[in-house]
Parts: structure tokens; sequence; C-alpha cells
């Protein structure tokens, strides 16, 4: 930025001359080499790119002239503005300088005395400071505050250019006082205090508010306790101790209410009930008959003066049976029985004629002959070469028969018989 200004600034003398352009910056001899730009750098270097230049690298250590015309004049070619036998007179009057005991320069002591016999304090850096007596301070601050390459600087500035060569008790304190009472620093500088307003004084606003607002809860709570002991006064008038001892009968206060039911119709106490156990003043165990117990408040109990309302229930352990099976016959039952018996009858019968069962052998048992049977199967031999399997036959369902009784046998023959003979008379 420095050298866009200053090229600016002698740019009627620098057109058309090549010249060169010595700085302590060391990137800026990369500033016409490198292509990442960014916007800034680019306008720089249009506005660089009429004249002719090289840019030289030189370090800082190596331009202390030109760090000169940059800090403070006063401290580069001013040494020392106090006379030394002044300085000695002075520390030898003065109250502070006379109580120290001072070692020498070789010494490690923090004050020492040089060759002059003048008082120092002794610095780590090797930069000492001279101890100014009483009468010198305003001196030594007026050669470092009113000069006009000074400029009169603040109290920070002028405390770090003081400390560089001088040091006395209360140091801080004495520049403050002196920078206050500078009129030329009152007339050209600005305030830099803020003015506390009666409007922008809001850490004053909120105390005077927290402290009203701490009154006015001292005030609500006074007032609340008043109250309360008010209220409690008006309620005991009315109110009545309510006791109870164990085994005392009480009704319970219950006020929900079944729905579907009127409150005209409900009764909110329900009981009676037996007292158990106290357990405090305002708390109670009851038992209701059936042995259930309960804790409740005072406020739900009721006192029942009539003792032979209670009948306490046992409990009895109900034992499931399993449901018993029904004796009664239907007409329909009887009648079906009856056909029963009577096709047993009749199948008695026919058992008992030989041709019967001769008949009902040859119907039940379809024995193939042994002619009839031929195998059917990949290697059996046949000797018709026309011949063709059978087709297959179809299945119960296919036929569609029906039985209206189950098919007999020889084992069912012989029970039906057996109970037909236990059912006739002797």
């Amino acid at each position: 930025m420095a050298v866009v200004w200053a090229t600016k600034y002698f740019r009627p003398y620098l057109l058309g001359k090549r010249f060169v352009l010595r700085t302590d910056h060391h990137a800026l001899t990369y500033m016409r080499k490198f292509s990442d730009q960014n916007s800034k750098l680019l306008r720089w270097s249009l506005k660089l790119s009429d004249l002719d230049f090289f840019v030289e690298h030189r370090p800082g250590s190596r331009m202390g002239h030109v760090d000169a015309l940059s800090r403070h004049v006063g401290a580069v070619i001013q040494e020392n503005p106090l006379d030394k036998e002044n300085v000695r007179r002075e520390q030898a009057k003065d109250t502070f300088c006379s109580k120290q005991s001072p070692g020498t320069y070789r010494s490690k002591q923090e004050i020492f005395l040089d060759s002059d016999g003048i008082l120092y304090k002794r610095k780590s850096n090797g930069k000492h400071q001279l101890i100014v007596p009483e009468t010198l301070i305003s001196e030594v601050i007026k050669e470092n505050h009113d000069p006009v390459y000074i400029s009169h600087p603040g109290t920070k500035r002028t405390y770090d250019l003081i400390s560089l060569r001088y040091w006395w008790p209360g140091m801080r304190k004495s520049i403050e006082d002196f920078i206050k009472n500078c009129d030329s620093c009152k007339w050209r500088k600005k305030d830099n205090e803020n003015i506390a307003s009666e409007v922008s004084d809001l850490r004053g606003q909120f105390r005077k508010l927290e402290a009203r607002l701490k009154e006015v809860y001292e005030l609500v709570a006074k007032l609340n306790r008043k109250s309360h002991q008010r209220n409690k006064r008006l309620y005991d008038r009315r109110a009545k101790v309510r006791k109870f001892e164990v085994e005392d009968l009480v009704y319970l206060y219950n006020p929900k209410m079944k729905v579907g039911l009127t409150r005209k119709f409900f009764f909110p106490w329900i009981g009676p009930f037996k007292i158990t156990k106290k357990i405090s003043d305002l708390k109670y165990e009851i038992v209701i008959q059936n042995d259930k117990r309960q804790v409740v408040y005072i406020n739900r109990l009721k006192k029942c003066y009539n003792q032979d309302l209670w009948k306490p229930k046992t409990r009895q352990k109900t034992v499931k049976q399993p449901p018993k099976r029904s004796t009664k016959r239907s007409d329909q039952d009887e009648e079906s029985e009856l056909q029963f018996r009577r096709f047993l009858l009749e199948i008695t019968d026919d058992l008992n004629d030989p041709t019967t069962c001769e008949t009902l052998s040859d119907q039940t048992l379809d024995i193939p002959s042994p002619a009839e049977q031929t195998l059917d199967t990949p290697t059996s031999e046949r000797t018709d070469p026309n011949y063709s399997p059978p087709t297959t036959p179809k299945s119960r369902r296919e036929l569609q028969i029906t039985r209206a009784e189950p098919p007999i046998t020889r084992s069912r023959t012989r029970i039906m018989s057996q109970e037909l003979a236990d059912t006739q008379p002797t």
C-alpha cells in the first residue's frame, strides 16, 4: 500500500524513467512474478504497470536511517537533558535517595552508584534507569511531553517514553496529574471519558430499581403473612376439632360418581368402616367389612354412632366345579334309539338264518379268483400284443357312493347281537 501511495504521489517525476524500489518487505519482490493474484493485488499491479521499476529487498537492520523518520525523534537524538551536577546535588537533598544504601556498578544490588556518584536503578536488559529526585520530576515530564516532535502524547505513551531512561516512586500517578493539568492537551485533544447522563446511567437506574423491588417484595411478604393469619383466625372460628379412637366406626367420603347417575340420587358417604390404627393426628387406617385396609385423611371421615351396623364378613374361597352334564333326554333322542334297536333285531334274525349268512358273506367278501390276477409292471410278459392297461378306477367321491349306515362286519354283527340279547326280557 505504501508503494502504491508513493508512486502515485511522485508519478510526474517517475513516469518514463527506470528507478529502483527498495523495501524491507520481501514479499513485494514476487508482485510481478506469481499469477495467482487476488482482486486487490491485481488492481495494484495494474496501477504500477505504467512505471518502469525494479524491486530490491533490503532488511530492516540495514535501514536504520529510514526507521528514524518513523520512530520517536527524541529517543534517537536526545541523550540526557539533565545536568549531572544538578542531578547529583538534588539526589543528595532528596528524602528517598538519602534513605537508600546503594552498591557499586559491579554489585548485584537493584540500586547502585555509577562512577560520577549518581543513583541508578538496575535493569536486566542493561538499560538502567536514572532515579529522578522529587524536585526534577516536573522537568523530566515536560521534556518528554511538551516538545513539538513529541506532540503531547497520552498517559501511556508518555510513561513508556520516560521509563526508557528514568524512574521514581509513584511515576505513573505523577504523569497522570501532569497531563490532566496540561493546557495544550485540553485545547486540542478530544475528551475520551464517557459522560454519564441521566438517561445513559443504566447501572444507577438498575440499582434504584433493585432497591425498589426489594422494598416491594418485603412489603408484599408482610401483607401476605398478615392475610394468612387473618384467614386462619376466621377459619378457626367455624372449625371444630375432629378426633377418633381405635375401634370407632366411621363413614368414608367418596365423591366419585358412576357414569349415568344423577347427583340427586347419589350418596357420597359410604360405610361404615372401623378404625384399626391411628397413624397421626390427621391420618387413620380403616378396615372394610371384608378385611380390606386403607389409609385416609381425617377430612374424609365422619363418625358413626350406631355400633350395630358393623357386620364383618368372612372371606370364603370359591371352588370352581366342572359343569354337570344334563341327564334330560329329548323325544328325538328316544325315537332314534328305538329305530336303532329295531335295526339290531332285524339283523339278528337274519344272522340266525344260515342261508342269509352265506349270502352276506358272498356279498361282503369280494375276493378275485387267481386266474383273473394279472401283473401290470414294465417287466411283465404279456402274451397278447394288443394289450392295453385298464382305465384307472374312480374314487368314492367321483362315484358319489353314500351309505345310510356304517358297513357291517363280522365283529360288528357279534356286538350287535350281544346288545340285543341283553335288552330282551328273559
